[in-house]
């Protein structure tokens, strides 16, 4: 389960910032990683007992699972991982805080629509709203990973 949604996020990051001219050439791969690394980190701190009910609804609700993205970036865990993205964009890669709020915003409520769609098609994919919580959390089973190492398991996706 783990190195699904690690692939996902990687892909719809590469897939959002290719194209982007406000990041350097030299500097695309290193934005990826971080930004995948944020989004992942972000997620799982999002996964308290209070957020539950919120994340599944907007994990359950229509505006994720339709990509309506302004809807979503007003969600408070959006804005959540959005912050954490920003954060790690201008300390570990020196990208301007416009630039780096300009990347969460177009990749983070991407990455949630997406996670919406495939929780709502979740028993023929296996990727549920409750799959997702445990692999996050640490509650998940041995075959999900756990939450307790997802960032060690991002590192690895990256080959580091």
């Amino acid at each position: 389960m783990l190195e699904n949604i690690i692939s996902l996020v990687k892909d719809q990051v590469t897939d959002k910032i290719s194209g982007e001219a406000d990041i350097p050439a030299d500097k695309k791969t290193e934005v990826a990683q971080t930004t995948t690394s944020s989004i992942i980190e972000g997620l799982k701190n999002q996964m308290t007992p209070e957020n539950m009910s919120a994340l599944k609804s907007m994990l359950g609700g229509g505006a994720a699972q339709e990509g309506n993205t302004a809807e979503i970036r007003q969600n408070g865990i959006t804005q959540g991982v959005e912050s954490n993205v920003v954060s790690s964009l201008t300390s570990k890669t020196g990208l301007s805080a416009a630039t780096a709020t300009k990347i969460a915003a177009l990749v983070v409520p991407a990455v949630i629509a997406v996670f919406a769609r495939k929780a709502k098609n979740g028993g023929s994919s296996g990727f549920d709203i409750g799959s997702l919580v445990g692999a996050f959390t640490g509650s998940g089973s041995s075959s999900t990973g756990g939450g307790k190492g997802i960032m060690d398991m991002v590192g690895k996706f990256f080959g580091k």
